[in-house]
């Protein structure tokens, strides 16, 4: 199950395709050549993504991944 808590290296490392959806979504991962040492939330938060859209995302993650 993917969270908000999941660092974004294993986030990827687990769902390369997930890195599509991040892109999408302006959230920063490890094709973008930035640091990943991260959660989702973090660079959520660092997109000023506030907590119900985390949840959504989060949400959204599950159902295409999971």
């Amino acid at each position: 199950m993917i969270t908000k808590d999941i660092n974004l290296e294993e986030l990827v490392d687990r769902f390369p395709t997930s890195i599509r959806y991040l892109k999408e979504h302006k959230i920063r991962c490890i094709v973008c050549g930035e640091s990943t040492d991260c959660t989702l939330e973090e660079a959520c938060e660092e997109k000023d993504i506030d907590s119900v859209t985390i949840n959504r995302i989060v949400i959204e993650l599950n159902k295409l991944y999971i």
